[in-house]
C-alpha cells in the first residue's frame, strides 16, 4: 500500500507517521541530537523528512535525515491518538 501523498510504502517500517528519536552522532546540525520526531515526507531516494523539536530556536522545525541519523519506535501517531481518543472518552 502506498502513501497518496509521498508514495511511501505504508507497510515498511519506515513510513509516515511513525515516532523517531533522532540519534545523537548525526553527521549534520547537532541540536537534533536525542529528540523525538515524526516521519513527515519520505523522497524518492529515501531521505526522510522529520518534524522534530529544535532545541536552539524553541519551536518545531521539519528538517531531513538519512535512515541511518535515526531510530524508528515502531509506534504510529495515529495510534497514539486513537488511544489518547479512547481514554478521553472513557
Amino acid at each position: 500500500m502506498k502513501c497518496p501523498v509521498c508514495g511511501a510504502d505504508l507497510t515498511d517500517l519506515w513510513r509516515v507517521g511513525n515516532f523517531v528519536r533522532i540519534n545523537n552522532s548525526l553527521n549534520h546540525d547537532k541540536i537534533y541530537g536525542g529528540q523525538f520526531g515524526v516521519i513527515t515526507k519520505i523522497t524518492d531516494n529515501n531521505y526522510y523528512y522529520i518534524t522534530v523539536y529544535n532545541k536552539r530556536s524553541g519551536r518545531y522545525w521539519l528538517c531531513g535525515f538519512e535512515h541511518d541519523e535515526f531510530v524508528v519506535l515502531e509506534e504510529n501517531i495515529e495510534e497514539f491518538y486513537n488511544a489518547y481518543q479512547h481514554w478521553r472518552e472513557g
